[in-house]
């Protein structure tokens, strides 16, 4: 997706009726963007991850991190300083940000091996 958004916005765009101003403004939004999907992956699959084997604290952490708290200060600051052309690389930042925090998370949780037997007499070893 990062690279049909980085070769393809004009034609995106162009999806959604979009006049010159708007094209003007949204090309180089979507390309900035595109490439936050990248580190959003890491960050949602590790949240995700993690919240299946029982920690969902890392997930809503980073949740947060990615989608208010980062975001809102660093587009309140950009706008200021920069106006809206430098707006869209707070999301980027954002993404950043969190996936490093997801992926320090994740480094740093105690997994522990928990073994059952099943009804059939099979053991089967998990990690949470």
């Amino acid at each position: 997706m990062t690279m049909v958004f980085m070769i393809f916005p004009k034609e995106l765009l162009s999806l959604f009726n979009a006049d010159e101003e708007i094209l003007s403004i949204g090309i180089n939004a979507l390309r900035i963007m595109s490439l936050s999907f990248v580190s959003a992956s890491v960050t949602i699959i590790l949240g995700y991850g993690l919240s299946g084997i029982g920690n969902g604290v890392i997930n809503m952490v980073s949740a947060f991190i990615r989608q208010l708290i980062i975001p809102l200060v660093l587009i309140y600051i950009t706008g200021k300083l920069f106006g809206l052309s430098y707006v869209w690389y707070s999301f980027l930042v954002s993404e950043i940000v969190a996936m490093v925090y997801a992926l320090v998370s994740s480094l740093s949780y105690k997994f522990v091996a928990k073994t059952h037997r099943l009804a059939c007499g099979i053991k089967v070893t998990f990690l949470t």
